[in-house]
């Protein structure tokens, strides 16, 4: 039968399966963003406890004029920024790389510290570290993020990507680091995270979830005005009959955890609870 998995920032479904029995192949050398380094950047983003956050957070978007000539050179921007932040009071980060259509890498990050900070001291350190690079002091942004609604406006707009949007295409990947990229993106510091909640559930309820959760994202997409995130979804839902949506994906939904349960709730009738 399908599994729900609920979490505070957004749920999955899927169906067990035997476990296999050749051996999977291990962890290589980053090549830019894939399914599998997308679904573990997600994974973690969804469980975190956004109530248990504390300090002061800001949502960071950086770029560069000119790019890198290899991936170690972009990570020891990163590095050499973060020890400025730590020295500033940096509590927790969680950082992405993506790439922009003139293939040159920009930092997407939210960081918080122990104490109120100015962005403007925020972004004059990335300027600094990335200055052989000629970071333009017009094209950097950082916001205050304000509880559980600044945590999901960092994640609607920086980190909730799929691998089909074009910030992380290979095709923008600069030509020189083709092949190694280093990582696309990590955390630093204490993070409060939850366990996935899995539920059970018969095949009626679970078409009836399903839909109410597309409908839902649906919903959010037209009001956030994502117009590619809802052309997606209306994609997933026309090629998704009973027949044959055993075997496809079901697209990872970012929804409040509350919500979640009230979905799932509703989508159990009384013969089925």
């Amino acid at each position: 039968m399908p599994i729900v998995e609920i979490l505070p920032n957004g749920g999955k479904s899927y169906m067990t399966y035997p476990a296999p029995t050749r051996p999977q192949p291990l962890r290589g050398v980053t090549s830019g963003w894939s399914r599998d380094v997308s679904r573990r950047n997600s994974d973690f983003l969804m469980s975190v406890q956004v109530e248990q956050l504390t300090g002061h957070g800001y949502a960071l978007s950086l770029t560069l004029k000119d790019c890198p000539c290899t991936p170690r050179d972009w990570q020891s921007i990163r590095t050499a920024y973060v020890k400025r932040l730590r020295r500033m009071g940096l509590v927790r980060m969680h950082w992405l790389t993506e790439w922009q259509r003139r293939q040159v890498p920009h930092l997407h990050a939210a960081v918080w510290f122990d104490r109120p900070q100015d962005p403007a001291r925020i972004l004059m350190h990335w300027l600094a570290v990335a200055a052989p690079y000629r970071a333009g002091p017009h094209s950097q942004h950082c916001t205050e993020i304000r509880g559980t609604v600044g945590w999901f406006e960092y994640l609607a707009k920086h980190a909730a990507r799929s691998v089909r949007n074009y910030q992380r295409s290979p095709e923008n990947v600069p030509r020189q680091w083709a092949g190694v990229t280093g990582r696309m993106w990590g955390r630093i510091g204490s993070w409060p995270v939850s366990e996935a909640k899995q539920v059970e559930i018969p095949w009626g309820p679970w078409w009836r979830y399903r839909r109410r959760m597309i409908h839902y994202q649906l919903a959010k997409a037209r009001r956030q005005g994502d117009s590619a995130r809802y052309r997606y979804l209306k994609a997933y839902r026309r090629r998704a009959p009973k027949a044959t949506s055993r075997s496809q994906p079901v697209p990872r939904f970012w929804i409040p955890e509350e919500d979640q349960w009230q979905l799932l709730i509703n989508s159990l009738r009384p013969e089925d609870q």
